[in-house]
């Protein structure tokens, strides 16, 4: 068996001189990343980077862990390369693709892993800063120079012989006739793309695997018709129809494409999906495809930042990351999810901000309000009619987020305890793909004990319409004892239509504004976003996020207001903004219970029912309700010790 193998290696090698063979794609070896050393681990931390988080320890592993190799072995419906700039993604899937369709095979992937092919090595920059230079006759280590003189003979010294790293899957190649498509951008399928398919100075497809009819490449159509079948490159501006033309055995997407339609489509007409990115548009709907809450089989993530990459030397790196805005570093050279299409407006606090999200973030109870009976508008008015303050209101358990009714709960309600729930309404739409702008609430309650902040119970972000949205506002509301209610009522016609159809809701926290023109003090129900207090309540967060480290917790548990503090920019004029695809509904709730927080404790009051009347039928509440007893006096007033 070994004089077997052994003739097989020297056929091998005899046909790898052959210049076909010695053609870039057959020489292809693919990497995976290595143990990282303790110099790269502290940079990723001084950089608001947890390469250990759950997400990653989950999904990618603990390095070392596999990356373009574990990719070209895949055998997964759907393989994901998440990666800094540069690092080779492109690569793997181009060598992948004209794997699959033509059957070829590169050297290193004809053998298991750590078997010596015997095949030499092209010389060349890239393979001395990767595998080094090596005595050819005694095959002793040399060093790294890659300004060291070439060889005039393979007698001096060479970069060594292709490894093995595991036989590709056969059940990858496509049949006679099959199509592998590429997904990519236009000025990427200009600029790229097309010279490495059919440049035959830069190509990566051997020129015997092209058709050699005159129509073998047309750039019209973008196709290039190779012995086996045909390579496609489709633009993601073409629109999302042009990946449901037919099913196909392998769909490869270069980048994150715009529209989510394009990879549900993919997903819909292929055999095999690959999609190579660099997270550089932030954090959006690829974040939980690549990291959902339960991995699968059908699903592998491969990831590398730019410190993992055996092509790039450490001085190179950070000679670009020196010219590199500091909210761009973390998806170019980490290739981390990150919002980085502007300056921070809390540039600071950046990295620290970004640590919590990997770090800090709770995994709450999903949740939906409902009342135990049909009711009547808010108050019971008359002798057979229920109001809501008078409807119990239940809990119902959901088994996964809608952004639609269900509620992200933290803590539940606590006896004799009061809150108060922020809202930030806004339009909505019955579809949630039309919505332009997320309804979002914050729940909140005073800090007891050895707490330094308000705590966050419960959240939502909504796409519904504004008035079901003031409903299921409401059940929070009477659930949570009655709570505080603050919510913008003036401005967007959004926020009136919410105001009037709380209108009658008896615990309103009430703001006195003075008027500029007059000097005349009114007080009115809800939050009066003035130019005066809306700059307060993002000085109020920023207080509170600068109080504390990267490793402390910051009594933030929710993930979509540490994205949105994470993805704030600064604006014109100095004042906070949101990326296009992005928003701040629920930082300003959080912003809002802070002013309420610091400016009016005193309104923060318990106004829940006992608990034989939250116990009892609504027919015996509503008998209490028409013999009113005296007004409760608060029984818990807020601890102001956090401000």
């Amino acid at each position: 068996m070994t004089k077997a193998f052994d003739k097989l290696a020297q056929d091998i090698q005899g046909f790898a001189s052959e210049e076909c063979e010695r053609h870039e794609f057959y020489m292809y070896e693919p990497w995976d990343v290595e143990k990282r050393d303790e110099w790269t681990l502290k940079r990723a931390i001084r950089d608001g980077v947890d390469l250990y988080s759950p997400d990653f320890v989950k999904h990618v592993g603990v390095d070392p862990h596999p990356f373009q190799a574990g990719f070209a072995l895949s055998g997964a419906f759907m393989d994901i390369l998440i990666a800094g700039s540069q690092v080779g993604k492109s690569r793997a899937i181009l060598q992948d693709a004209v794997t699959a369709l033509t059957g070829e095979i590169p050297f290193a992937m004809r053998y298991e892993k750590g078997v010596d092919t015997k095949v030499k090595r092209k010389i060349s920059s890239a393979n001395i800063l990767r595998w080094g230079r090596f005595d050819s006759s005694s095959g002793k280590f040399l060093d790294h120079d890659i300004n060291a003189p070439r060889p005039t003979s393979w007698k001096e010294w060479d970069c060594g012989n292709i490894i093995g790293v595991g036989l590709y899957p056969q059940h990858k190649i496509a049949d006679l006739g099959d199509q592998v498509w590429i997904g990519t951008f236009m000025k990427s399928m200009e600029t790229m793309w097309w010279p490495r398919l059919t440049d035959p100075k830069q190509s990566l497809i051997p020129p015997h695997l092209i058709d050699s009819s005159k129509t073998a490449i047309s750039k019209q159509e973008r196709t290039i018709r190779l012995t086996r079948g045909d390579l496609l490159v489709i633009t993601f501006e073409s629109g999302y129809q042009r990946f449901e033309a037919r099913k196909v055995k392998r769909i490869c997407l270069d980048e994150e494409p715009p529209d989510e339609k394009v990879v549900q489509a993919a997903i819909q007409h292929c055999e095999f999906l690959s999609i190579a990115m660099t997270p550089y548009n932030g954090i959006t709907y690829m974040k939980k495809m690549i990291f959902p809450d339960t991995p699968s089989p059908e699903l592998k993530v491969f990831h590398a930042s730019q410190y993992d990459s055996p092509y790039q030397s450490r001085a190179e790196i950070e000679m670009k990351r020196n010219k590199m805005k500091p909210w761009d570093i973390n998806a170019r050279v980490w290739g981390i999810f990150a919002e980085q299409v502007g300056k921070p407006y809390f540039e600071d606090q950046y990295g620290k901000i970004h640590l919590w999200i990997q770090r800090c973030i709770s995994r709450p109870k999903l949740v939906a309000f409902r009342p135990e009976i049909s009711y009547d508008g808010i108050v019971s008015r008359t002798e057979g009619s229920v109001g809501l303050m008078d409807v119990k209101v239940l809990v119902d358990p959901k088994p996964q987020e809608d952004r639609q009714f269900v509620w992200r709960m933290y803590e539940d309600r606590l006896p004799g305890t009061p809150y108060i729930l922020c809202a930030d309404p806004s339009e909505g739409a019955k579809n949630p793909d039309d919505a332009a702008d997320f309804c979002a609430a914050v729940i909140m309650r005073a800090p007891k004990g050895k707490e330094k902040k308000p705590i966050i119970v419960c959240t939502i972000r909504s796409t519904i319409e504004t008035i079901p949205f003031s409903r299921i506002c409401s059940y929070a509301l009477r659930y949570y004892n009655n709570a505080l209610l603050v919510a913008e009522t003036a401005r967007a016609a959004c926020n009136g239509i919410f105001g009037n159809e709380l209108k009658d809701y008896p615990y309103w926290y009430k703001m006195t504004t003075v008027q500029d023109k007059t000097g005349k003090s009114r007080e009115q129900n809800g939050f009066n976003p003035s130019s005066t207090s809306r700059p307060m309540i993002y000085s109020y967060i920023g207080d509170w996020i600068s109080e504390f480290g990267e490793d402390d917790y910051p009594f933030i548990p929710d993930e979509d207001i540490l994205r949105e503090l994470c993805a704030m920019i600064v604006g014109k004029n100095g004042r906070p903004d949101h990326p296009k695809n992005g928003s701040l509904d629920s930082v300003t709730c959080l912003g809002i219970g802070c002013y309420v927080f610091r400016n009016s404790a005193n309104q923060i009051r318990f106004n829940g029912e006992t608990v034989d009347t939250e116990q009892s039928s609504p027919f015996e509440r509503f008998r209490r309700l028409v013999t009113p007893a005296k007004k409760a006096q608060p029984k818990f007033m807020p601890n102001p010790a956090w401000r």
